[in-house]
């Protein structure tokens, strides 16, 4: 529990660099006459930078899979981020009466947590191993034994490759 406490912290400060990053770089280009649409879209790409070896490097200290495979699914995560903030943006602006701070706060902690989620369990993860299936192989390798199942070993009968 405490590791997980440390990486949700590390994952609020390389998030916040990067959207630091995102906001100086959308506001220095606009500032040089970049269309802000245009400017917005080089920031991303320069914050994508700093949230992906920063996550990888610090947040996740992911070092099991190789880098390639980590850009392309932090690449997916992120776009699939800002994708899901946009459609939460535009329908709680339209279906609800809250305020767009709220509906912005509502949006970005939706995210933020999805995309912690994504970063642990899929884009940074370590691999799983082969045996048996990989969602819940990924799933039960952070499940602990309760206590009362002891020492248990699995019957040794043919075909019979379980393990506890």
């Amino acid at each position: 529990m405490k590791d997980l406490h440390h990486q949700i912290v590390r994952f609020g400060m390389v998030g916040g660099a990067a959207t630091a990053t995102h906001f100086i770089v959308a506001l220095a280009l606009i500032s040089m006459t970049v269309h802000p649409l245009w400017a917005n879209a080089w920031a991303f790409l320069i914050a994508f930078q700093v949230s992906f070896f920063g996550h990888r490097g610090f947040t996740f200290r992911s070092r099991a899979l190789p880098v390639a495979t980590s850009v392309r699914r932090f690449a997916v995560t992120a776009l699939c981020g800002f994708a899901l903030s946009e459609m939460l943006l535009a329908g709680l602006l339209r279906w609800t009466e809250f305020s767009e701070p709220s509906v912005l706060a509502i949006a970005l902690a939706t995210v933020a947590t999805l995309t912690f989620l994504m970063g642990r369990f899929w884009a940074f993860a370590s691999p799983v191993p082969k045996s048996g299936s990989q969602t819940f192989g990924r799933i039960f390798h952070y499940v602990r034994k309760p206590a009362i199942w002891g020492k248990q070993t699995p019957e040794k009968t043919p075909g019979n490759t379980a393990e506890f």
